[in-house]
This record gives C-alpha cells, sequence and structure tokens, in this order.
C-alpha cells in the first residue's frame, strides 16, 4: 500500500510495538448508553486493500447490499487529558502489544477494551503501514476490520473521555484537510490532518487515515 505522508521516521530497532483498529461499522449504532458518544453524519464507500491472513474470503464486506446503515462510518476516541503526551488527543482505539499476542490480537483486545466492542465479531480485513511516534517511543501497526452486527459500546473511563463517531469519505474530502506544523528534539516536521467543525485530528491517527483515504481514493479512480 502507498499514500503515508512524508516525514514518517523509521521504525528502529527494538521498539515498543503497539496497533489500533479502524472498525468500520455495518449495524445500526447504539450511541444511547453513554452521553459521551457523538455520532457524525452519514455517507457511503466501498472498500479494498490487502487482506489479512485471518479474514473469512466468503464474508461481505463493508459497502454490501442491504447494510444498516452507512459502513463507512467508523470509532475515534478522545483520550484523557491525564495520559501524558497523547492527552486531550484524538485517536484510533489501540495500545501497546502484551506478550504471547500478535499485533492483530493487540489490535482486536485493546478496542474492545477501550470501547466494549466485541472483538469476536470484528472481521480484520487487512492493515496499514505501520509507524513510529517518537514522543511514546511505540511503533504503530494499523488495522482495518469490519464490524457486521450492531455495536454496542461500553466506553472504559480511564482510558476514554468520548467516543467519536466519522465517516471516512467526508474526511477524504480537501475541505477539511489541513497541515500541522510541529518540532521534536530541534527537529521541524509536518503531519497531515483533518479538521472538522470544532474537533482537530492530526498526528499518527491522522496520517493513518490519511493513508486509508488515499488508498480507497486510488482504487475508486482505477
Amino acid at each position: 500500500m502507498s499514500g503515508r505522508a512524508p516525514q514518517t521516521m523509521q521504525i528502529p530497532e527494538g521498539a515498543a510495538q503497539a496497533a489500533v483498529m479502524i472498525a468500520f461499522l455495518d449495524g445500526a449504532t447504539d450511541a444511547s448508553n453513554d452521553p459521551k458518544m457523538h455520532n457524525g453524519p452519514d455517507r457511503t464507500m466501498g472498500t479494498g486493500m490487502e487482506q489479512s491472513d485471518s479474514a473469512p474470503e466468503s464474508q461481505p464486506g463493508p459497502g454490501t447490499e442491504g447494510s444498516a446503515t452507512n459502513p463507512g462510518r467508523f470509532p475515534l476516541i478522545l483520550r484523557p487529558g491525564n495520559q501524558g503526551p497523547h492527552s486531550g488527543q484524538i485517536s484510533l482505539p489501540g495500545g501497546k502489544r502484551e506478550p504471547g499476542e500478535s499485533l492483530e490480537e493487540t489490535a482486536l483486545r485493546e478496542t474492545e477494551e477501550e470501547i466494549g466492542l466485541d472483538a469476536s465479531r470484528i472481521q480484520v480485513l487487512g492493515k496499514l503501514t505501520p509507524l513510529y511516534i517518537p514522543v511514546s517511543g511505540f511503533a504503530v501497526h494499523p488495522f482495518v476490520g469490519w464490524f457486521s452486527d450492531a455495536p454496542r459500546f461500553r466506553r472504559d473511563p480511564l482510558e476514554v473521555d468520548e467516543i467519536l463517531f466519522y465517516d471516512l469519505l467526508r474526511l477524504s474530502h480537501p475541505d477539511f484537510r489541513t497541515v500541522f506544523d510541529f518540532s521534536y528534539n530541534g527537529t521541524n516536521f509536518q503531519s497531515p490532518g483533518f479538521k472538522l467543525e470544532d474537533r482537530v485530528i492530526w498526528g499518527a491517527t491522522a496520517m493513518i487515515l490519511m493513508e486509508l483515504t488515499e488508498h480507497l481514493l486510488s482504487i475508486a479512480n482505477q
């Protein structure tokens, strides 16, 4: 896959490993059981990417006719303001790999722990380019999945301040894209970002979503 934002740092040998999940929702979202859940507008999209070894080939994917709601929507989380370098940022559910588990298992486990989405019902479709986050020292491995049932969410208040629902097609629109300048250890960098209403998505999360949107747009234009 291609489309990674420029100036991505090389992953150093021995870096700690983490994984995140973009979980597309095919069922009607139940956000009524938590006041800190916010639904975004509905749009539509198709998907295509390098398939995960564990994805059943006979299963339908996002965009299948008969979906209950827009399958282009997926949850992001707002981190609490007391979590170090990523405090108060919008990110994908995910976290550090535990001993004995694969990175895919990490992404699934962390998604269930942080937002309550049943990991056993997430079909992993593929993975994106890993990237290194220097401020935390983690190599982050992004996975893309599809949740076919009507999801129920349970927010972990220690890890998640809010659950936010966004639409991938909306993020692909140039009106919502921006670039953020930042410095680390005396070196200047640029990060792609998204600005939606009063919310800003930037850094590693924006890079991951940018790669996915560019990949899907390239497929649509073929």
